[in-house]
Parts: structure tokens; sequence; C-alpha cells
């Protein structure tokens, strides 16, 4: 039978702030790393900024272990600082990660109304996976369309959750329309079936969403991130100064509905009106879950 409605949800900074939670776990790591190792911070900043660079990714959960300035001690060392960065990194995320608010009771609320929703994003699997899991969120989300990630990177475990998430090569993931057709093709929808996708960034989750026809949703309040927070991922992250300003550009769509809570979707994807959308490009490009 087919569902209600479905519903391709991004998940950093729409399901939960992801910068202000890296940020603030960033710089426990640095703090940690800087005093253990006798390093400038300045220099630790820079040095995840090139690991980050090499590997394309916001990311990366081996972080340290990359570093010049554990690479060129002796092992036993080494293995004491990753420790030590991994566990001040993991402290702060756990007092920081944390869902925009009513982001878990509107999940059940729609899947209750027979709504599937499928997590798509651009972060790592290790990381989407990680994340979804800590935030409790792992039995809302049908699946996860994901990128692949860093090559030796691996989950910890085969959750339920991780069985089922869907990897995505990195030449495939948004602004691409790809990650939304393989997410379409895993439900195996009819093209009757209303298509709801909401993001936080209007360039890399709705342009690709208005091109398969769905309906686009832009989540505003992805955007009251701290200020300090987005300069604290500049200092780590590979984009661009052009890259963050295209994905943050308001001008290039006109969306059909914004938000300012997550809860506002089970009126929009439930509600009595819901408009009939077509999806037809989504046929034939990726897996299946029959």
């Amino acid at each position: 039978m087919n569902p209600r409605a479905v519903l391709l949800t991004d998940l950093d900074n729409t399901l939960f702030s992801w910068i202000d939670y890296f940020a603030p776990s960033i710089r426990a790591l640095v703090e940690a790393l800087s005093s253990a190792a006798g390093v400038p911070e300045c220099e630790v900043y820079e040095q995840l900024r090139d690991v980050h660079r090499r590997y394309s990714a916001a990311e990366h959960p081996r972080v340290v272990d990359e570093l010049e300035m554990c690479r060129n001690r002796d092992p036993g060392e080494r293995e004491a600082l990753a420790l030590l960065g991994y566990e001040a990194f993991e402290q702060a995320r756990t007092v920081h990660l944390k869902t925009y608010p009513g982001v878990a009771a509107t999940l059940t609320r729609l899947r209750e109304h027979g709504v599937v929703v499928v997590g798509v994003t651009s972060s790592s699997v290790y990381d989407a996976v990680s994340r979804t899991e800590a935030l409790g969120l792992a039995t809302l989300l049908d699946t996860i369309v994901a990128w692949e990630g860093i090559p030796g990177v691996d989950l910890p475990s085969r959750t339920a959750l991780a069985r089922r998430v869907v990897p995505v090569m990195t030449g495939r993931l948004k602004p691409s329309r790809i990650p939304y057709q393989i997410a379409l093709a895993w439900c195996g929808v009819e093209c009757d079936v209303p298509v709801w996708v909401v993001g936080d960034s209007i360039a890399n989750d709705l342009v690709p969403a208005r091109e398969i026809g769905a309906r686009t949703v832009w989540a505003r309040y992805g955007h009251a991130y701290d200020p300090a927070n987005l300069e604290t991922v500049k200092r780590v992250t590979f984009w661009s100064a052009e890259k963050i300003k295209s994905a943050y550009d308001f001008s290039i769509l006109e969306p059909d509905e914004t938000i300012d809570e997550f809860g506002r979707l089970i009126n929009l994807v439930v509600g009595d009106d819901v408009p009939i959308t077509t999806h037809p490009m989504y046929a034939n490009s990726g897996p299946s879950r029959a």
C-alpha cells in the first residue's frame, strides 16, 4: 500500500544545528590538543583545515590521527593524544548535539499518519548514522541516503539503521537531484504520492527538490546559529567563501513553504489541503527496498 506522503528531510541544520554542535566540539578538541602537545591553537586549527581540505570533507571522524602534530610522534604518544582529543570532542558533543524543538514528536506524528520519512544528507554515512542514533531518531527515519564517506572510516557497529542506509558517491550528492531520486526509488511509491522536501539550504536542498517535482519547504530556523560558531567552522572547513555564499543564497528560488519550526510540517504534509505533486524523474535511479 502506498504511503500517505513521502518526506525527504535534510539532517544537518534541519533536524539539529550542526554548526552549534560542531563548532564548540571542535574548540574543545583544539584546546585539549594544544594544551597537551604544546602546539598553539592557531596551528591546530590550520592542521585541521589541511586534513579536511585533503579529503574534501567538512568533517573527518578520525581527524586527529591525520594531524601533522600527531603523525610525527611515537605510537604511544600519538595514541594518547588522539584519545584525549576524541574524548574532549565527544564530551562537548554530548552537551551540544540536540534536536531542534519538536523534531522527535513531529517525526512520530508523521509516521503515525502514514508518511515515509527519509533523511537525505551530504554528510558521511558514518556521521549521519552516529548522530541520528545519538539523537534518538534512528527508529523515526525509514532510511538515510548519505555520502559514502572517507575510505577506511567504517561504522563502529552494524546497527539496524546502519544496515538500511544507502551510500552515495561524492559526485552524486546534493545539489544534484540524484540523492532524492535514489530515496524515492528506495521507497518504491507511485508517482501520485505527494513528496515533500525540507532543508535549510535553498541551493543544496530545495533547487534539486524542485527539479523532481517535490513540494519545497525552507527550514528558515536552520540559520539561527551563533555567528561565533560559524566563524569556528570556517577556520577548519575546506569550503570557499563562494561555496558558503552559494549554499545560503536565498534569492535563487522561492520555496513553496517557509517554516520557523519543524512542527509546522505536520499541518503541511498531512493537513486536509495537501497538494498532489508528481515526481516522474525518479524511476530506475537507485536501489529499492523490495
